[in-house]
């Protein structure tokens, strides 16, 4: 192909990525690792099943009945494969619902000078938000899980660590986004020198979520009430910090991508 018929892009730089992004490049990920091949095979097995109904007529019966159990068994066992995917998909489906929840949120405190990221691509991790605005800067880890039959379902957390109705305590989701936090001081020290202010969130969408209030360390709450809790803050930031702070996650983030 000459020079003269080479097309590119009219786009000067690439957007940036959405909320939940990472979530649906997964579901691809699942569906062609657990799906796809299990599909297949099913599919096979209907069709050994539907050649042997076929030969009834002409074949002798034993061949009919060798395609016949082979194709219930590759039905069978493409069934029992794809009880995970399924399992999986949902579960990812769930999660891309509820970081966009948390980005309806996010979108909503722009009229009140915040900025947010979504989908902060690291080599070997992402951080599902970072909101940036007159109070700081808040690196958000969005948990989206479902729910038991019950009247309420709870998150407690204690300062350290969760637990989920009246199951295990687990430190897990705490450890993780205080990581996530640390990794975005640390990237912004290398674009600006400085980072400071910098608050990890831990939401739960749709959870009744009892624990330290908005003076912890970290915060751990719901979608619905992260919004006022911003709000509460005081100002720390200058708008001139704030767009500075911004361009350098979103520089990171094109940067990443290319």
């Amino acid at each position: 192909m000459s020079a003269s018929t080479k097309r590119k892009s009219p786009l000067k730089t690439k957007p940036l990525r959405q909320a939940g992004e990472s979530v649906s490049d997964r579901f691809f990920d699942v569906f062609f690792d657990y799906g796809a091949p299990w599909i297949s095979v099913g599919s096979s097995g209907i069709l050994l099943i539907t050649f042997a109904v076929l030969m009834f007529w002409s074949d002798p019966a034993t061949i009919q009945h060798t395609m016949f159990v082979f194709g219930i068994g590759a039905i069978a066992i493409a069934l029992w494969k794809l009880r995970r995917f399924v399992s999986m998909a949902r579960s990812l489906h769930l999660g891309a619902q509820g970081e966009r929840a948390v980005a309806d949120v996010l979108n909503d405190l722009a009229g009140s000078g915040y900025r947010a990221v979504h989908d902060l691509q690291f080599d070997n991790f992402n951080v599902d938000h970072v909101l940036v605005g007159p109070s700081g800067i808040y690196v958000i880890e969005t948990k989206t899980r479902s729910k038991a039959n019950v009247r309420r379902n709870t998150v407690r957390f204690d300062g350290a660590r969760v637990q989920f109705n009246d199951g295990p305590w687990t430190d897990d989701h705490v450890r993780q986004t205080k990581r996530q936090a640390q990794a975005i001081e640390e990237l912004l020290r290398r674009y600006m020198a400085k980072a400071s202010n910098v608050r990890p969130v831990l939401l739960y969408p749709g959870w009744w979520v009892e624990g330290p209030d908005q003076k912890a360390a970290i915060w751990v709450t719901n979608h619905d009430r992260f919004a006022g809790f911003v709000r509460k803050e005081r100002n720390r930031l200058t708008n001139v910090e704030v767009r500075q702070i911004f361009e350098s996650l979103a520089t990171h983030q094109r940067v990443h991508d290319t």
